[in-house]
């Protein structure tokens, strides 16, 4: 082992053999850093369970190291885990919202109309409402083993919130993939979530991740709570901005959606957080609570095919298998 110089000027030791398959190398390895000053960053592996509380993180000196920027596509779970932000599962409706689940929606009749289709065949017929017709089209281009990408998700979700009568309010508008510019460590980062529900004051108030279900594509899924925590972190970034730092803290929600699978989540973001998020420091604890709709959890298996109501087809068991980065428990994620 020999030493090296970083360009900060921290030591850090040359490994023995790098790696050219992109995994972890020797130091990296050894200290348990997703950092390598010598190398650069290489992608360690991830956390074998949630964690709540984190360590402050020091190199060999003992000094604290600020958390090196990176944009929201590249945040992973060991990137939060340096934050010192974490999830924590509510299984309660109520508790989550805040209210009980509605029973009248704007559009009512839509609804009704909605879930009275055949979501095995897409029919539809003449008398079908335009909007309802939409959201089978866009829900069959989802769940299409040849169609299915990103961009479909996107477009279900933003008809998603049409069908309940979001898009109806007057101060409340619905965008797709935004860009939201923030500072960590003193660097400008970006983060880019897919849909944004949006006040007419310019305040984001939901920020929304999607990933498309294909079996090729879970890799990329098991990155998609980070990066909507990066986005969450943006949204009210921005929204601080807009309010000329007068904003003290805030509740931000946001979708992650894969394929027509959502999970929810609401991070209580403050001036405190974000202050530290900037400065590329460790915050304290923060928790970012997640929910998953009682229908989907009991979906949950373990090596079993699942028979998905709006497909014609079964997902392969791998499709169903997804690894859930948190924990060591396999969860359904369609």
């Amino acid at each position: 082992m020999t030493k090296a110089k970083s360009k900060d000027g921290r030591a850090a030791k040359k490994c023995a053999t790098l790696t050219k398959t992109g995994t972890p190398c020797q130091n990296q390895r050894k200290s348990g850093s997703r950092y390598c000053y010598l190398h650069g960053e290489g992608r360690a592996s991830r956390p074998s369970k949630r964690t709540r509380s984190v360590k402050n993180k020091k190199n060999d000196t003992g000094i604290k190291i600020t958390m090196v920027a990176r944009s929201g596509r590249k945040w992973d779970y060991l990137y939060l885990n340096d934050l010192g932000i974490g999830f924590e599962d509510v299984h309660e409706y109520k508790k989550f919202f805040g209210e009980g689940k509605p029973e009248i929606f704007n559009r009512q009749n839509i609804i009704k109309e909605l879930l009275a289709c055949n979501l095995e065949t897409f029919d539809y017929n003449d008398n079908t409402p335009d909007i309802v017709m939409y959201f089978l089209k866009k829900l069959n281009n989802v769940v299409n083993l040849n169609q299915r990408n990103e961009s479909a998700v996107d477009d279900l979700a933003k008809i998603l919130f049409s069908v309940v009568g979001l898009d109806r309010e007057k101060d409340i508008n619905i965008h797709g993939p935004t860009k939201i510019e923030y500072l960590i460590s003193g660097e400008e980062v970006e983060a880019s979530p897919d849909v944004v529900v949006q006040k007419s004051n310019s305040l984001l108030l939901v920020v929304q991740e999607d990933k498309s279900y294909k079996v090729t594509e879970l890799d990329k899924c098991k990155e998609a709570e980070p990066q909507l925590v990066a986005e969450m972190l943006g949204a009210f970034y921005m929204n601080s901005q807009e309010n000329q730092g007068q904003l003290k803290s805030q509740w931000i929600y946001g979708v992650v959606m894969l394929g027509s699978y959502c999970t929810f989540y609401k991070f209580r973001i403050t001036r405190d957080i974000i202050t530290r998020v900037v400065g590329g420091k460790k915050c304290d604890d923060v928790i970012n609570h997640v929910y998953s709709p009682d229908a989907l959890r009991r979906n949950i298996y373990f090596g079993r095919y699942f028979e998905c109501p709006e497909t014609r087809v079964k997902k392969h068991a791998i499709a169903a298998k997804y690894i859930d980065p948190r924990s060591n428990d396999y969860r359904f994620a369609m």
